[in-house]
């Protein structure tokens, strides 16, 4: 399930921070990147975990590996002196060609930004002639010397096993994939007592009935049948009594099969004893999935040691090899059990899981250590799980965070160190949780996070030039507050109504939703209150300010209502700091002078101008309607129903000529959103939008008035569209925005560091801080099977979208915004910014 957003933001000069920035350190989520840094930066003699440089291949000598600053500096020199066609389509493609164009250009401020961020995020490597055996643009893939045989492993009677998962007392329950080339599935439980049962839910939170289960007071066994791909919940339900442990395995009835093994060196294509690893032996892991039709296969892999969580890697291709897919060095130790969890795609797209367990064997030696074996196991510590008990086979299956031939053993997070027994954590300041898991703000971030309920805010030009259209504007907003009655949706708490002209403004609040008559009383009786207007221009930004002192919720819609340009422009920056931290989107509905006015249509006047940037920059439209239509009401009434209630913004673009913008843009929409709106601004234009099933679809038109365009799209279905919108004048200016009633509400900020909450809302020039984010409404997440990515755009002078920065996540669970990504610098001022943020768990997934 995906929605999407993207946030408009500004990067402002004219703020002083109050915090010092901490280092930056950008995590970027690209693999190649990863292997880039990888053999620029890695050197055998660093004492890291294995676990670490798991993913570094020793595919280039040490010479080249331990490259030394002034090797570095010379790659940048080449790149400096390079052009993009220099080099072949696949650099073009790529991240190095941001590198390249960049630094081909004139050293102007302009590309200076684009060159800086291009080559933070290449750096570290270059094209490389490749050892022999090593193969790839960045030498990462080995070449079998000599290809092996590898043969199907038997099928139990139950299937391929697919997970197998502890559950402490039975609570709590996890997601697995299951993929459309299986038959059916097979859940076991084993507990120590309380008559579980298997609950299972598929994506949507349905329960799935299934063909036949039998149990006792200590185990329960359950087949489903015909499943539909995808992925599914498994919980577990005592019905008498409690249990300490649940053990969990999930099982499918498939032909598709897999083989590992380790090997060394990764050119070796023959691994020993099957699956199993040697002790104290750095080797590669390598596996091989049977009847796996392509473009299916396997892609990363988890491997649990006693039950925790030990090494994760993205797996790579190996050429010329029986066991195609591998990942960098894993070390075993004697007597600890392993399990394999390797997840990919099947043919069909859909995701797929294959686990197994193996051993750490002893080495060969020529004489056999005397050694006394410890007794068996027959307690586990930390909520351990106790698996064939009274058995030489028993072994404790651990927790997350916890390892050791008991669990006895607590791994430490975010630089916590262990205590003297080793069984807790001392944790660092900031940091809370038997491992120091937890990430806790200093001072969190209190203010309102919700799009629920929304304040009601009309800023209205008292002239008599509005009498007409005083009365629309009063009937759009009775009609909108009958609709949400109507519904029994309590959607406006407070309203405010503030009236200008002649640089005069009044400010009326009405501070419950039981006031909305009251709101609308005296809205309707500014039409007899009415005076000239002296000029043609008006105190239209002194008006908008004047609403950041009334009670309103955080990100409630202004409406402007005006037919007199700004002659306060100057006053656009305050407003966009003052509105920072509280975002609310400022939409200006501009009606054009009727000729008895004496005033003229002025588009590139600078007052109009300004408002035009208030609106863009706070994610919001100017829009300008024709002054004697008595479509106003229909166009207000859109605007509000598509602005309230639950709306959150999916895409957005602002072109100073609507031809430049690409063919097709994708949006996203959640499996929560109900309703689609698409609103514009432009000359002549057509919305064609493609649903995710690559079917044409039809929103309906909900108004079009003078520059102004609203669609609608009821129950959208899941998944990516793909939007084009064109104009019957080309080099003409548009704008739009897509947004949708989902249950999730995102909100954004940034940070000076990861036990801070929040600071000043948006980017500050030539100031690096970290940007922080968090969606309200999400189920909840396992954190550490969440991922998180964040990419920051700029459109360029031609129109044209450019990532400016990217960066993986860190889950902070003390916090009010969440998600901490790494730190970005904004080195052009009052330039506005395109954020995207991604996120997904085991089963679900966003993108706004």
């Amino acid at each position: 399930m995906i929605s999407m957003l993207t946030v408009s933001v500004g990067c402002d000069a004219h703020v002083t921070p109050s915090l010092t920035s901490l280092r930056i350190h950008i995590n970027f989520p690209i693999k190649v990147l990863n292997v880039l840094w990888s053999f620029v930066f890695y050197h055998p003699s660093r004492t890291q975990p294995d676990e670490l440089r798991a993913s570094v291949q020793p595919s280039v000598t040490a010479r080249v590996i331990a490259m030394n600053g002034a090797m570095k500096l010379l790659l940048v020199f080449v790149a400096a002196c390079c052009t993009p066609t220099a080099f072949g389509e696949e650099v073009r493609t790529s991240k190095w060609s941001y590198v390249f164009t960049a630094l081909s250009k004139s050293p102007t401020a302009d590309n200076a930004e684009q060159a800086n961020n291009a080559l933070v995020s290449a750096i570290g490597g270059s094209l490389l002639t490749c050892n022999p055996g090593w193969t790839g643009q960045f030498c990462e893939s080995p070449i079998c010397s000599s290809k092996g045989t590898v043969t199907p492993p038997n099928q139990s009677i139950y299937g391929q096993l697919v997970d197998m998962v502890s559950l402490p007392k039975c609570a709590g329950s996890f997601q697995f994939p299951y993929d459309s080339l299986s038959d059916f599935a097979y859940i076991n439980v084993q507990s120590d007592g309380g008559a579980p049962v298997v609950v299972l839910t598929d994506s949507n939170g349905t329960i799935v009935g299934s063909v036949e289960a039998t149990g006792d007071e200590t185990q329960y066994h359950v087949f489903y049948r015909k499943l539909l791909p995808g992925t599914y919940s498994v919980s577990v339900r005592l019905t008498i009594g409690q249990a300490n442990y649940c053990a969990v395995d999930v099982n499918a009835y498939s032909d598709v099969s897999i083989r590992t093994g380790f090997v060394s060196p990764a050119q070796n294509d023959f691994p020993p004893d099957d699956r199993h690893g040697n002790a104290d032996e750095r080797s590669y892991f390598v596996a091989h999935a049977f009847n796996l039709p392509y473009p299916g296969g396997l892609s990363t892999v988890i491997i649990t040691e006693d039950g925790s969580d030990a090494y994760r890697a993205v797996l790579g291709k190996r050429y010329a090899c029986v066991y195609e897919n591998f990942a960098g060095w894993f070390t075993c130790k004697a007597g600890s059990t392993y399990m394999a969890k390797l997840d990919g795609i099947d043919y069909n797209g859909n995701p797929l899981r294959r686990s197994l367990t193996f051993r750490c064997l002893l080495g060969t030696t020529t004489q056999a250590p005397i050694t006394t074996s410890p007794p068996p196991i027959s307690q586990c510590l930390n909520g351990g799980t106790l698996l064939y008990a009274g058995t030489p086979d028993a072994y404790c299956y651990c927790p997350v965070l916890f390892t050791g031939r008991s669990c006895e053993n607590a791994l430490c997070m975010n630089g916590g160190s262990r205590n003297q027994l080793g069984t807790a954590c001392i944790c660092l300041e900031g940091f809370t949780g038997p491992n120091c898991q937890n990430v806790n703000c200093t001072f969190t971030d209190n203010i309102g996070l919700l799009t629920d309920q929304t304040s009601l805010v009309f800023v209205v030009r008292a002239s008599t030039s509005m009498a007409a259209n005083i009365p629309q504007i009063a009937a759009a907003a009775q009609a909108v507050i009958d609709s949400y009655n109507d519904r029994g949706a309590n959607v406006f708490r407070t309203y405010v109504l503030v009236s200008f002209v002649n640089g005069a403004v009044q400010v009326q609040n009405f501070l419950t939703s039981g006031d909305s008559w009251r709101f609308i009383s005296a809205l309707t009786n500014l039409a007899n209150n009415l005076q000239p207007g002296a000029d043609c221009k008006d105190n239209v930004m002194d008006a908008v300010s004047s609403t950041f002192e009334s009670f309103i919720l955080t990100k409630s819609p202004i409406f402007v209502f005006t037919d007199a340009y700004a002659n306060d422009y100057q006053a656009f920056f305050g407003i966009f700091n003052r509105n920072a931290n509280i975002k609310f989107p400022i939409y200006f509905i501009t009606i054009t002078p009727t000729p008895e006015s004496g005033c003229v249509n002025e588009p590139l006047y600078p007052g109009n101008r300004a408002m035009q940037d208030v609106a863009r920059y706070t994610q919001a439209l100017s829009m300008a309607v024709d002054s004697t239509s008595p479509n106003l009401r229909n166009l207000i009434q859109g605007v509000l129903l598509g602005t309230t209630n639950g709306m959150n913004p999916v895409y957005s673009n602002d072109m100073q000529q609507c031809s430049r913008q690409p063919t097709f843009q994708a949006f996203y929409a959640d499996s929560s959103a109900t309703s689609i709106i698409f609103m514009a601004t432009g000359v002549g234009l057509q919305l064609s939008v493609i649903d995710p099933n690559g079917a044409v679809v039809t929103p309906v038109t909900q108004f079009q008035l003078g520059n102004a365009y609203g669609w609608y799209l009821a129950n959208p279905v899941v998944g990516q569209y793909l939007l084009q919108l064109s104009s019957s004048q080309s080099d003409s200016p548009c704008s739009y925005r897509i947004l949708a009633r989902s249950n999730y509400d995102f909100f954004y900020s940034s940070s000076p560091g990861l036990i801070f909450d929040a600071g000043f809302s948006e980017p500050v020039y030539n100031n690096a801080r970290h940007i922080v984010a968090v969606f309200n409404g999400e189920p909840i997440i396992d954190p550490y099977r969440q991922f998180a990515e964040i990419t920051i755009y700029g459109n360029d002078d031609n129109d044209v979208r450019q990532s400016l920065y990217m960066s993986s996540g860190t889950y902070r669970s003390g916090c009010t915004y969440k998600m901490y990504f790494g730190a970005y610098n904004c080195r052009t001022p009052e330039r506005l910014l395109y954020i995207t943020v991604s996120t997904s768990s085991t089963c679900i997934s966003f993108k706004r």
